[in-house]
C-alpha cells in the first residue's frame, strides 16, 4: 500500500441512496472545528492517562497550513462571548455546507458503555467536557440534507504531550478511526483518520502532502497514496486510513467541457452537425420535464403518503427510494402506470 500505483482504501458499504453531488473545484471549503474542554485534566479514559489540553491556536494553524488554498472557516470556543464546540454548534455549523470537516478533538473506545464504540471528547454549553458516542454526532450529520454533508470528514489526531511537532498523538486506541465507519454509514463520501497512536511529525508530513495533491485532481485515493509514500520509512506510516464509499473517488469536478472552464468549447460546429445528420444524439435530463409534470419530489411526497411510507421523514421527498417502497407494495406493473398518471 506504499506503492503510489495502489490505490488502496477501505470502501464500506451504506444504507443511504442518496447520490453525492460534487461541487466545483473553485467551491472548496472547509470547517476546522477543535474542541479543547476546559476540565480535560479530569477525564481519564479506559486504558488511557489523563486527557491534556489541545494547543487550539496551534491545530488551526497546523490544519491551515494542511488545507493550503482551500478557504478555512474555524469553529473554536469562545469563552468571552459564551460559545463552545457543543454537538449542536457542530451541527449548526455543517448547515452551511462545508466540502471538508476537519476535526480535531479526543477521542476514546468504550465497548462497556451504551452504545458500545467510539466517543468523542466535545464541549458543553459551560465549556467543560460532553463525551458523546460517535454513533450519536453520525446519526446527526446523517439526519442533515444531503447538499449540507461535508464530502470529506478528517479526523485528526490531536498532541497528547510535547509542543510543536515533538509529541504523538492522545488516540491511542484509534479511537477516531473507529468513528469512520459510522460516517461512512451516516453517508460521508470519504473519511480520512489515524488508527492508532502516531507521531505528529508523521501527520505534519502526510496531511500537506494529501491536501496538496488533492488539489491536483480531486482524486481521493490517488492524493492518500501519495501522502502515505511521503511517510513511508516512518514506523507509524501505516496508521493513516482511508474509509470511502464513492466509486471513482472525486472529491470536486472541473466544470466546463474541458479542464479549464475559460475555454471556450470549440466543436460546436462538428457536435451540431452530427446531431442534424442523426449520427450523435443529445440526452437530456429528468429535470427537463418539472415544467410539465412537477417537481419529482412532488411526485415522491404524494406517493410517500398515499402508500403511508413508514420509515425516515426526509426520505420522503426521494423519488427512487419512495418508487422502491411501492414497487414492493404493490408490483412494477402498477408504479409504472401510477408513474404515467
Amino acid at each position: 500500500a506504499m506503492n503510489e500505483n495502489v490505490l488502496f482504501s477501505r470502501l464500506l458499504a451504506s444504507r443511504r441512496w442518496e447520490q453525492v453531488e460534487l461541487r466545483a473545484k473553485s467551491e472548496l471549503r472547509a470547517l476546522v472545528a477543535i474542541a479543547n474542554p476546559t476540565d480535560l485534566e479530569d477525564h481519564t479514559p479506559a486504558g488511557q492517562g489523563p486527557l491534556a489540553p489541545i494547543d487550539v491556536d496551534g491545530e488551526l494553524e497546523r490544519a491551515g497550513q494542511a488545507l493550503g488554498d482551500i478557504p478555512v472557516t474555524p469553529l473554536t470556543s469562545d469563552p468571552a462571548q459564551g460559545k463552545w464546540v457543543t454537538p449542536n454548534r457542530l451541527i449548526e455549523a455543517l448547515r452551511q455546507g462545508p466540502d471538508i470537516l476537519y476535526l480535531v478533538c479526543h477521542g476514546a473506545l468504550d465497548n462497556q458503555a451504551e452504545p458500545p464504540g467510539p466517543y468523542l471528547w466535545l464541549e458543553g454549553e459551560d465549556g467543560t467536557a460532553e463525551v458523546v458516542p460517535g454513533q450519536t454526532v453520525a446519526e446527526r450529520i446523517a439526519a442533515l440534507q444531503p447538499n449540507l454533508r461535508p464530502r470529506l470528514v478528517v479526523l485528526a489526531s490531536c498532541e497528547s504531550a510535547g509542543n510543536g511537532r515533538a509529541g504523538f498523538s492522545s488516540d491511542a486506541q484509534g479511537a477516531l478511526a473507529a468513528f469512520g465507519p459510522l460516517l461512512a454509514q451516516a453517508g460521508i463520501p470519504a473519511v480520512v483518520a489515524m488508527q492508532g497512536r502516531v507521531s505528529m511529525d508523521t501527520v505534519a508530513e502526510f496531511m500537506p502532502v494529501f491536501f496538496r495533491e488533492l488539489g491536483q485532481d480531486g482524486l481521493i485515493d490517488r492524493a492518500m497514496a501519495a501522502a502515505r509514500g511521503v511517510v513511508s520509512q516512518r514506523d507509524d506510516a501505516w496508521m493513516p486510513v482511508l474509509f470511502m464509499r464513492l466509486r471513482d473517488a472525486s472529491l470536486w469536478y472541473v466544470p466546463g467541457f474541458t479542464g479549464d472552464p475559460d475555454e471556450n468549447f470549440a466543436k460546436w460546429e462538428s457536435l451540431s452537425e452530427s446531431v442534424l445528420e442523426g449520427s450523435c444524439t443529445a440526452i437530456v435530463g429528468p429535470g427537463i420535464t418539472e415544467a410539465l409534470i412537477g417537481p419529482r419530489r412532488n411526485i415522491a411526497l404524494r406517493w410517500a403518503e398515499k402508500h403511508g411510507y413508514p420509515f425516515s421523514a426526509t426520505d420522503q421527498e426521494d423519488l427512487p427510494r419512495i418508487a422502491q417502497y411501492v414497487r414492493v407494495q404493490q408490483d412494477p406493473v402498477y408504479l409504472y402506470r401510477a408513474y404515467r398518471q
